[in-house]
């Protein structure tokens, strides 16, 4: 989780994405993160370039 945040931290630092809840869990054994969280933004243009940085970053969005 700590890479995470770190990778993270300049959304965090600039408040366009808010951690609501973090947890970490071991699955067929592999560790997975599930962040949830809330991207915020001015238009909703800018809330989903927000979003595609996030995801070239590697972060992937569940339905």
């Amino acid at each position: 989780m700590d890479s995470i945040l770190v990778t993270l931290k300049p959304e965090l630092d600039r408040k366009e994405l808010i951690v609501l809840s973090a947890l970490e869990k071991v699955k067929y054994g592999k560790i997975y993160t599930e962040i949830y969280a809330i991207v915020t933004g001015e238009t909703i243009q800018e809330m989903q370039h927000i979003e595609q940085k996030l995801q070239n970053k590697g972060l992937q969005w569940l339905p």
